[in-house]
């Protein structure tokens, strides 16, 4: 990067400005720039420049309210809290503060930065991203009381009540219109139907044919946070969103295709049952809570019954099994009948 960059002052309308830094060592504070009283917009891009240099180059600029800072290395420790503590002495004038970061879920490099929240006062946007909240966020942002959006990136652990306290009671945020919660990831993929072949059971195939459950999942929110912080929003008339309120279908979906296929593959290949059987009574896995309730250890694999039940509200199917005749086990009448004699 140049010494000097005195040839921005031909833009003196600029009003939004982005660097794109890939050098580390470069120092801002060496460099000189022009006054550009009507940047109000800054952007900061690159692999590394965190620090008091960042901080010299933002302070060039004396009217900015709009800050975004992206790291767009992952192998490098992303933490934002020495550019973040040094903007502190003009912390009453930013309006919008946007940290962005790759999705790595490395939580030994969380650096969180709720902490210097409470100094940005007139803040009426924020969005952080991966590792940089703590558990005292919510306490942290009742001090923003001109907060109008809120953006929680991956990997925020969501207390449902902790959120709601934002949204109502005394210490209701009077100002927020909007809260994204983009803290998870989840998709529905290809759901195989009754005539469609299932190589393996389980969860082989699934993440290849485009389903993915919502992760991490200890991010999720259950169904009863869920609804709780979402009728907490409607009663505010506060807009709730992002890809975790988006995911919740995905859930109960991801278990019942699961399920089914568990069901289809033994269908198909009736001498795995007692591998199924095995699964039902032994794992304790969330997916066979949504089997029907069958005593599958009376199911007689030379004659199976696929048995279809729609599901109208989820806008499919579960898939169970039958037999002709029930299995029979001779050792164990044998046994019956010596006790009762």
């Amino acid at each position: 990067m140049p010494s000097s960059l005195d040839h921005l002052h031909r833009f003196s309308s600029l009003t939004h400005l982005e660097f794109r830094i890939y050098d580390f060592k470069t120092d801002f504070r060496l460099i000189t720039f022009p006054q550009l009283d009507g940047i109000v917009s800054l952007h900061l891009r690159g692999e590394w420049f965190w620090g008091e240099g960042a901080s010299a180059l933002i302070k060039a600029f004396p009217n900015v309210v709009h800050l975004r800072f992206t790291n767009e290395d992952e192998e490098i420790d992303p933490s934002f809290r020495p550019v973040l503590k040094s903007l502190l002495p003009i912390s009453h004038q930013i309006k919008s503060l946007v940290l962005d970061r790759p999705v790595v879920d490395w939580d030994e490099w969380a650096a969180p930065i709720d902490n210097f929240l409470p100094a940005f006062t007139n803040l009426e946007h924020l969005s952080l991203a991966e590792g940089t909240s703590s558990y005292d966020l919510v306490h942290n942002l009742r001090h923003l009381v001109s907060l109008r959006v809120l953006h929680l990136g991956p990997g925020y652990h969501i207390i449902p009540g902790d959120l709601i306290q934002l949204v109502e009671g005394e210490s209701k945020l009077l100002d927020l219109k909007t809260m994204v919660l983009d803290c998870t990831i989840g998709s529905i993929g290809k759901r195989l139907d009754v005539d469609d072949f299932v190589e393996q059971g389980g969860l082989h195939g699934m993440e290849c044919e485009g389903w993915s459950l919502p992760m991490p999942n200890h991010y999720t929110l259950d169904d009863y946070g869920a609804n709780q912080l979402i009728e907490a929003c409607q009663r505010n008339n506060i807009k709730l969103g992002g890809t975790t309120i988006d995911g919740l279908p995905v859930i109960p979906a991801w278990h019942l295709e699961l399920a089914n296929r568990e069901v289809l593959y033994v269908y198909q290949n009736p001498e795995s049952i007692q591998f199924l059987i095995f699964k039902v009574l032994l794992e304790n896995y969330p997916s066979f809570e949504r089997l029907p309730e069958v005593d599958w250890t009376m199911l007689d694999e030379t004659c199976l019954i696929l048995v279809k039940t729609d599901l109208p509200e989820e806008g499919w199917f579960a898939l169970s099994l039958e037999s002709e005749k029930v299995k029979r086990y001779p050792e164990l009448e044998e046994l019956s009948s010596e006790e009762d004699t």
